[in-house]
């Protein structure tokens, strides 16, 4: 497990996909994920402001994080490839 990486390659439980129905392409799912509430969920390149990053510290890599995502919240994201520009870098150089 490495959360400090930004590039989303694995999705625990502890995310609630069905309240984030916007999650645009995961790599990879763990099997423990529900994946039947979200089953077009197949390789997370983007997320979008309805995934709580401050609750999901298991993100392992996230490609890019939507503007929306407060990454005041989520000091723990070290290792953006790409955040949006309305996203607050001031905590994730």
């Amino acid at each position: 497990m490495a959360p400090r990486q930004l590039s989303l390659t694995c999705v625990k439980a502890s995310c609630d996909l069905a309240m984030a129905p916007r999650l645009l392409s995961h790599t990879w799912v763990n099997a423990s994920c529900d994946i039947a509430t979200a089953p077009r969920l197949l390789s997370l390149t983007c997320v979008k402001e309805s995934c709580d990053l401050a609750t999901a510290p298991w993100l392992l890599s996230l490609t890019c994080v939507k503007a929306s995502c407060d990454i005041a919240t989520a000091p723990w994201l070290l290792s953006l490839t790409n955040v949006k520009a309305s996203c607050d870098i001031a905590t994730a150089p």
